[in-house]
């Protein structure tokens, strides 16, 4: 991940001294991250890597961006099915 952490926060987009900011717009989505080049990070939609992406996109910025292994995929998918199912399977919390 290089330049990247496991999470990351940017706020520099909102100019802002507010300890809150909403986001009215902004929409989760996932990609896989497949590396860096000189412009910086590059995501896809189309292209399967081990690097899957949770990202929070608020017009065309990122301001959150999470990296997600394989395992904790499968665990916050069945999660959210869980919550909107109303349903807790065996084995998962």
């Amino acid at each position: 991940m290089s330049n990247y952490s496991k999470h990351n926060i940017y706020w520099g987009a909102y100019h802002s001294s507010e300890d809150f900011k909403e986001l009215p717009d902004a929409r989760l989505i996932v990609q896989y991250y497949l590396g860096e080049d000189d412009e910086g990070g590059n995501f896809s939609t189309d292209i399967p890597t081990n690097s899957i992406c949770l990202i929070l996109e608020d017009a065309n910025f990122w301001p959150v961006i999470s990296f997600l292994d394989r395992d904790e995929a499968l665990n916050l998918a069945q999660r959210l099915i869980n919550a909107a199912t109303n349903t807790r399977i065996i084995g998962h919390a």
